[in-house]
């Protein structure tokens, strides 16, 4: 099964007087969640209402299980129909007596409470980056001001650092650049930049930082500022960035954009002796160590590639509880 990542985490309003709250604090935000997905169901009446709407979709979270270190379930997406036509008579083929839909996906998710971190199963019409932003704002959001009312949600695509260094090996040229970013709560950076501007942001309570450059008309920048290289590189597990640049090969415009290069990976389902499908709470952390490797890769370079992967070796072995 392949996975997409979500960096959806609570931040401070004001870091020095809040600050984070932890992983017990995201299992609190869950349960809550859950009681309000499990009421919402048993009266299926609710369902609509409590879903987001996205161009006549409704997306809902659906079979929330809270766990000791995480949250599984599923994200349903599904349209609405009360007829179907024959489209050259428009004469009715079905009438539906109650709810019903013609196009309905589900798609699996884990949530890690200590990484913040959700991996949820890329597969064929799973909504778009921006919409998923909006469907974990609109769930998580109300619970995280109930349990945390000096927190607010942040929810950004994890992307992968390589698109930074293609990124530099093929523009010869900047036009434009627009890149977000904020302070993350568990991610570990080892570049000493990257470290002070995180820092920097979570002290001073920055909930987002805005970077926009751009050439003179008809010109071109030879490169991006230290300041925006900076926010490009933190931008990958906490905003975005789109910037337009000069191809080096054909001399043409180009556009790069982060939440087009998501860290994919691929969790087995099965178990490799004897071909049946895994049990489901092994599968479960297999999904969860996929997060440690996804969190490495949006933050990997030369200089962390050794301590993303003992941080990994690390996670993955089974602490006390686990087993």
């Amino acid at each position: 099964m392949r996975f997409s990542y979500y960096n959806v985490q609570a931040t401070p309003l004001d870091y020095a007087k809040h600050g984070n709250i932890g992983s017990s604090g995201y299992r609190d935000v869950c349960l809550r969640l859950k009681e309000h997905l499990d009421y919402v169901w048993e009266d299926g009446g609710q369902v609509t209402e409590a879903a987001l709407v996205s161009r006549g979709i409704f997306h809902v979270l659906k079979q929330v299980k809270v766990e000791k270190n995480y949250a599984s379930g599923y994200l349903i997406k599904f349209n609405l129909i009360e007829e179907v036509v024959q489209p050259f008579t428009l004469k009715p083929l079905y009438s539906a007596h109650g709810p019903a839909s013609s196009d309905y996906e589900a798609f699996f998710f884990v949530y890690s409470f200590e990484n913040h971190v959700l991996a949820i199963e890329d597969k064929k019409k799973l909504p778009s980056p921006s919409v998923l932003k909006k469907i974990f704002h609109h769930f998580f959001g109300p619970c995280v001001d109930e349990k945390f009312p000096n927190h607010v949600v942040d929810a950004s695509m994890l992307n992968d650092y390589s698109a930074i260094e293609e990124l530099e090996g093929k523009a010869d040229g900047y036009y434009r650049a627009e890149i977000k970013a904020s302070f993350t709560n568990s991610f570990e950076f080892v570049r000493e930049e990257l470290v002070e501007k995180d820092k920097e942001y979570r002290d001073k309570g920055i909930s987002e930082s805005t970077v926009v450059e751009k050439a003179k008309k008809g010109g071109v920048m030879a490169a991006l500022s230290k300041s925006a290289q900076i926010l490009l590189m933190l931008s990958l597990p906490t905003g975005h960035a789109s910037i337009s640049y000069r191809d080096a090969e054909t001399g043409k415009r180009e556009g790069f954009h982060t939440d087009n290069r998501p860290i994919i990976l691929e969790v087995e389902e099965y178990e490799e002796d004897s071909g049946e499908y895994k049990a489901p709470k092994d599968f479960e952390r297999d999904v969860l160590n996929s997060i440690i490797t996804a969190k490495n890769n949006s933050t990997k370079s030369k200089e962390n590639d050794e301590g993303n992967e003992k941080k990994a070796k690390e996670y993955m072995t089974p602490g006390e509880g686990d087993e």
